[in-house]
């Protein structure tokens, strides 16, 4: 399936279980679906934060509140995203855009400030420092990260390719032989 294929696509992206991925999904799918976001940006995104070794519950959770904070920004975080002619919403649809195209312009507007400027606003847009975190994490990423990890998320056929090399070798040979066996019985 779609799902199975992509929590295995970001498991081999990321080098993290799929147990640690479950927890990440557990805190930050819902928001990112009231958010209007793909699940694919959702796999890539857990993928790459626990490439940079942010995983689990606290990337689940720091994505959840990065897309809650942009979603409904706090008055601060409103005067700064105006102030930066960041676009959050579909002028149209007044949906929220894809995150991949808001961290994006956002690293844009943020290329020509100081570091302390880009820390101050990164804090008002995202608040705490794992949120913040996240945030950097995503934004430093798109381009060729973004591009090579939603690809390796996205490809079909992840969770039959996995199983399949995981049948090959000794275990595979077990497991046919125990197959077998039953078989016979």
């Amino acid at each position: 399936t779609k799902i199975a294929d992509m929590l295995t696509g970001a498991q081999l992206a990321s080098g993290v279980s799929v147990g640690r991925l479950a927890l990440g999904i557990r805190n930050g799918a819902a928001a990112f679906s009231l958010g209007n976001q793909s699940v694919e940006t959702f796999f890539t995104s857990l993928a790459i934060l626990a490439k940079r070794g942010m995983e689990g519950e606290r990337a689940g959770t720091s994505l959840k509140i990065a897309i809650d904070r942009l979603k409904v920004p706090t008055e601060a975080a409103s005067k700064v995203i105006g102030a930066l002619g960041l676009q959050v919403r579909d002028i149209q649809t007044g949906k929220m855009r894809d995150l991949t195209a808001i961290f994006t312009d956002l690293r844009g507007k943020l290329a020509g400030l100081r570091p302390d400027q880009v820390d101050r606003v990164m804090t008002v847009l995202f608040g705490s420092s794992s949120a913040r975190a996240s945030a950097v994490y995503l934004m430093q990423s798109m381009g060729k990260e973004w591009e090579n990890t939603f690809a390796k998320v996205t490809r079909g056929g992840n969770a039959a390719d996995l199983a399949k090399a995981q049948m090959s070798g000794l275990q595979g040979a077990m497991e046919a032989f125990k197959s077998a066996v039953e078989t016979l019985q």
